[in-house]
């Protein structure tokens, strides 16, 4: 979405299990008419809407022809080239080489570019041709489902690879750890109008997370050939490594379910190694990796979180120091070698990487990833820290415990939406504003049901036992229209601050869109308490982690009190502008460093062309539907303001050409003024609140990241300068 953090620093890999598989070799198990009948099935035509020719089966090496094309596709995924990938994936030239590993790159192209309907059309073609659709090109579909939040068609995916008979094609642990991603993106929602294999389902978050845990930890023994410290290939591992114990806390602790949390985190702690002990009130640790300390900080800090939110201090305490003792821990084994054992334990999350090439260009690219991890590892450990200090200091700051659960229900219900979510803009939503959604009948059960299953609400309430009126067919006992916007508005800005002496829904309108885990938002709605906020971010756990943020909220008596004028929304910004905002109520839109399709895109003049002339817009937030759904939301007569932040000049140039192409197409609504451009860093004058506390080191996680330098790509030379652009509405 807006800020997407790029591969390296999301978890994901950049070329999806690019080099070929070696596997183990099969028992005389296998049944030859099966084989047979594939061997036939792969000489039919294919009949796929396309009406290209089927795909071979590589039966030894594969050519030189086959390797370059392969080199090709791999470079265009790289860039994000989709169409042209897609265009030398299917030309005729490459009939009789194409095979099952070329589509698996380009599955994976079309998944990280936005496009999951192209990979599922290359997915259905490998199979109508009888070609072997392998792990590598199922996860690379996978992974098109999280980013785009279409949770419940990932979880189906992952059961039947896990059902599969043979079980090389099982899940592997990077199939494993891309559900839980999305299942951090996407929060669980009751699905039933789908598919007959999830009508009826809830799908997402902890849900299905932890049945694909208890699932994927039950497979047999001889799936497990690839285990820690075997000697075969680490990529096959089906172990949990230190990001699926990650991401499983995280989605524990966003529910409030610390006591299984605690659980997970000892699991944690026996399965990698991790020596402990206690020190004071605080446990330490030591472990060979940085990289496993760095997950159990992580995790640990979550935890912290979940408790301080419901009102348990003394072990909010306890987890946010053992958190600060585990990233010094990592901080001080970071400069030691990693031994070629601990590969295993990082093998299929974001760490993924240690392995150099045996090329010199491999060796390069392996050492400029590695200073380029370094550099985002410091960082996010120094926002840990502070995130774990304010945590102690505010948990040590409260004397009358007793009522926080029912202020964070109350809050939860009035300050959180959640209309949809995944990874990334995609192309759908880039064209016509289109986003899958949950299929329930009224917008308050889908509203309901992610702030139970997901985001505590249970846990606030202390029920475990779902209520009636979440249940997909159960009676709804307080509808809101999925169109009424007046109510929704009147909903959120009217049931906290209306009472107050300030005028309730008279109070100017502020929304940031991409708007990560909350520091810039939640920094503006400390300072200007007169008006009210909505941070619009796609990924669920981001959401939730603006939401805390503003729960615990410190006032000027040292005590935690709660920001009443932030609303938190989880949803694709241009279908939320759309379908959730009156049209000229808002006073400012922000968008702060907003992530580009690809670092470079905008740099050549042909992209632009393509957008000013086409539809071949790429995936990205400030897409031209976006940008007339947030000119129709701002005020009229020159009131309203679009506020966009960016050190990226090349991406500036493409959100130009964007901006452009919504004022020519829709003359009628936008003033026919060029754009106000303005160099350095964001201040008052257009809107941006920097506390005192705050100046020389940023208001927010990618502020504070901009100024250590990081980002190579965007314009180096110029980093000491922000470009800002204006767009008035008519």
């Amino acid at each position: 979405h807006g800020r997407d953090d790029n591969d390296h620093r999301s978890g994901e890999k950049k070329d999806h299990d690019d080099d070929e598989i070696e596997r183990p070799k099969k028992k005389k198990k296998v049944r030859p008419p099966k084989k047979k009948k594939m061997q036939e099935s792969s000489t039919r035509t294919n009949h796929n809407d396309s009406g290209r020719q089927p795909m071979v089966r590589s039966k030894g090496a594969p050519s030189g022809a086959a390797l370059a094309l392969s080199a090709e596709l791999k470079a265009l995924s790289l860039r994000k080239r989709l169409r042209e990938a897609l265009d030398m994936y299917w030309n005729p030239s490459n009939d009789s080489i194409r095979d099952g590993h070329h589509a698996s790159i380009v599955v994976d192209c079309c998944s990280r570019c936005g496009a999951v309907e192209e990979a599922e059309k290359i997915v259905n073609s490998m199979k109508d041709s009888g070609t072997h659709v392998s792990v590598q090109a199922n996860t690379a579909l996978l992974k098109g489902y999280a980013h785009s939040g279409q949770i419940e068609k990932g979880d189906n995916l992952f059961k039947q690879m896990m059902e599969t008979r043979d079980t090389r094609d099982r899940p592997n642990i990077r199939t494993f750890n891309t559900l839980l991603r999305g299942c951090l993106w996407t929060a669980a929602n009751v699905y039933e109008e789908d598919t007959a294999s999830s009508k009826g389902c809830i799908a997402g978050g902890v849900i299905t997370s932890e049945e694909a845990w208890a699932g994927f930890q039950k497979q047999s023994p001889d799936t497990k050939q690839y285990s820690a410290g075997s000697r075969g290939n680490l990529n096959d591992a089906t172990e949990f490594d230190s990001s699926s114990y990650e991401y499983s806390v995280a989605l524990l602790c966003q529910a409030l379910k610390c006591d299984s949390a605690e659980q997970r985190i000892s699991e944690f702690k026996i399965a990698m190694n991790i020596k402990s002990s206690v020190k004071g009130n605080a446990e330490s640790f030591v472990a060979s990796d940085s990289s496993v300390l760095e997950s159990l900080a992580l995790s640990l800090l979550a935890l912290a979180r979940s408790y301080i939110l419901l009102g348990r201090y003394d072990e909010a305490q306890q987890r946010a120091r053992a958190s600060l003792n585990a990233a010094d821990a990592a901080v001080g084994n970071d400069n030691k070698k990693t031994s070629v054992s601990d590969h295993a334990v990082s093998s299929g999350g974001k760490r993924a990487w240690r392995e150099s090439a045996n090329t010199s260009q491999g060796v390069d690219i392996e050492s400029r990833r590695a200073a380029s991890n370094t550099l985002f590892r410091s960082h996010r450990l120094s926002e840990l820290k502070s995130e774990a200090q304010m945590v102690i200091d505010a948990s040590m700051a409260q004397s009358n415990p007793g009522k926080e659960t029912t202020v964070l229900a109350k809050f939860l219900v009035s300050r959180l939406l959640y209309f949809s979510g995944g990874g990334t803009t995609t192309l759908s939503s880039a064209n016509d504003g289109s986003r899958k959604r949950p299929h329930v009948n009224n917008e308050r059960a889908q509203l309901t049901n992610a702030l139970w299953l997901s985001f505590g609400l249970a846990a606030a309430v202390g029920r475990d036992k779902v209520p009636t009126e979440l249940h997909p067919h159960g009676k709804d006992r307080s509808v809101l229209a999925k169109k009424d916007k007046a109510a929704l508005h009147q909903a959120v800005f009217s049931s906290l601050t209306s009472s107050s002496s300030t005028g309730g829904n008279d109070r100017p309108l502020n929304i940031e869109l991409g708007a990560g885990s909350g520091d810039w938002i939640v920094s503006q709605a400390q300072h200007n308490k007169l008006e009210d906020y909505v941070s619009v971010e796609l990924r669920a756990d981001r959401v939730a982690q603006t939401f805390a943020k503003c729960m615990l909220n410190m006032s000027k008596d040292e005590t935690i009190k709660p920001l009443e004028n932030v609303c938190c929304v989880g949803a694709e910004c241009g279908s939320f502008l759309r379908d959730r905002i009156i049209d000229g109520s808002v006073s400012s839109i922000y968008v702060n460093h907003p992530e580009p399709p690809t670092q470079t895109y905008g740099s050549d003049d042909k992209d632009l062309e393509v957008i000013l002339e086409s539809d071949g817009e790429p995936a990205h937030m400030l897409n031209s539907t976006t940008a007339l759904a947030a000119a129709k939301c701002l005020k009229q007569d020159g009131k309203g303001k679009l506020i966009i932040v960016t050190d990226n000049r090349w991406y500036a140039t493409l959100i130009c050409a964007t901006l452009q192409k919504t004022m020519n197409e829709h003359t009628n609504l936008l003033q026919q003024l060029p754009l106000e451009r303005c160099n350095g860093q964001p201040c008052s004058d257009i809107g941006h609140c920097v506390p005192t506390s705050s100046k020389g080191s940023g208001t927010s996680y990618f502020d504070r990241l901009w100024r250590t330098g990081a980002g190579r790509h965007a314009e180096m030379k110029k980093r000491g300068e922000t470009i800002t652009f204006f767009l008035f509405g008519s």
